[in-house]
């Protein structure tokens, strides 16, 4: 939201806005809460000297079925705002993203965030 004003952000769709990210991120709370219980379950599983195959599996199913509900958490939230938005404010913010891209299609990073080490630009090439 760092470009609020540039795209005239209304007070209404703001609202919009943070009552989506509050509903994911309560959620995604639960989701982890879930996902750290159903993950100790597997590795309790997996620490046996014999493992039962269909335990197991049935367990990573169960993990693995959280981290899908988190993702779609997620994608629900960048629907959910970007259909808040109007095509000129999406077009507009598509605009200012592409502005803030390096001469490798990366991002750059404002002068105040945190060092997060250097990323190997990879040529798709």
């Amino acid at each position: 939201m760092q470009f609020h004003q540039k795209i005239n952000l209304r007070a209404d769709q703001r609202t919009t806005i943070t009552t989506a990210i509050q509903q994911m991120q309560s959620r995604v709370i639960d989701l982890q809460w879930q996902m750290q219980a159903e993950a100790q379950k597997l590795t309790e599983l997996m620490q046996a000297e014999t493992i039962k195959e269909a335990d197991a599996l049935a367990q990573v199913d169960r993990v693995l079925g959280i981290e899908r509900d988190v993702k779609r958490t997620h994608l629900g939230m960048l629907i959910r705002i970007k259909n808040t938005l109007t095509r000129e404010q999406q077009a507009m913010l598509d605009s200012l993203k592409f502005q803030q891209m390096g001469p490798q299609g990366r991002t750059t990073k404002p002068a105040n965030a945190p060092p997060d080490g250097d990323v190997p630009h990879i040529d798709p090439r």
